[in-house]
This record gives structure tokens, sequence and C-alpha cells, in this order.
């Protein structure tokens, strides 16, 4: 600012000239101080977040990969298991295909004594011959397991 004395010595016209810029200056001054603050406020905010979220990113990506690994070990195991249990499938058909044998076999072996009996029921077909039952077992074709075992 100018001294009074200076001012006395300038025309009125260039003193209100010089009033408005300062006052202009003020105005500037009061938009932009508290902008650059706010600036200052968000930019550090920003950093923060963008480093809030490497960080996070970094333990996600530990995570993962520690899954990674016990997945990996659990899904060797299983697959073990999965064989094994392929194997008893394979073993427990044949010993259904076994049990169905027996079966046809027995009711052959039976039907033919018993048909006497059956002449005797009521409501009974009556007829001389041996009980019709299945025509005969299914034919069993072993299923192939993985690596030509069976």
């Amino acid at each position: 600012m100018m001294k009074h004395r200076e001012m006395e010595d300038i025309p009125e016209s260039i003193q209100a000239e010089l009033y408005e810029e300062e006052e202009h200056t003020r105005r500037l001054q009061l938009i932009v101080y508290p902008s650059l603050i706010a600036f200052a406020v968000l930019a550090s905010y920003g950093f923060y977040l963008i480093y809030s979220l490497t960080r996070d990113i970094h333990l996600m990506t530990d995570s993962i990969i520690k899954m990674t690994e016990s997945v990996d070990r659990n899904m060797t195991v299983m697959s073990g298991d999965v064989g094994k249990m392929n194997y008893s499938m394979v073993r427990m058909t044949e010993a259904v295909t076994n049990m169905q044998r027996d079966l046809w076999s027995m009711n052959q072996n039976i039907s033919t004594p018993l048909s006497a009996v059956n002449r005797m029921l009521p409501f009974s077909n009556n007829s001389s011959g041996p009980f019709p039952g299945s025509p005969g077992p299914m034919p069993f074709a072993p299923p192939m397991m993985r690596g030509g075992q069976q």
C-alpha cells in the first residue's frame, strides 16, 4: 500500500482504479488461498487412498498365493482318494454282477421243484413248466480303469 502522502499526489481516477485493484486482489486471495489448501488436503487424501489400495492388493496377493498352495496340496490328496473310490466302485460292480448271476441260477434251480406247489395255489397260472423268471443274467463287461487296470 502506498503511504497517505503519496496518495494525495495521485489523481482521484487513478486512486479509484488502485482501490478497485486492491479489492480485486483481496477477492482473488479469498478464493485462491483456500483453494490451494483444499487442493493440498485432497491431494494428500488421494495419496493415502492409493497407498491403502496398493497395501490391500499386496495382502490379497499373499492370501491368493497361500490359497493356491493349499488347493494344490489338497487336490493331490483328493485325486488319490478319487482313484481309490473308482477302484472300489469297480469291485462293487463286479460283486453285484456275481450276485445277479447267483440269484438267476438259484431261480432256475428252485422254480422247477416249486412248480408243483405253484399249481396247488389259487390264482396261479397253473402251468406245468418251470417258473418263467428272467431270461438270464445281463452280460458283464468290466469297466476299464485309467492306466489299463481292471
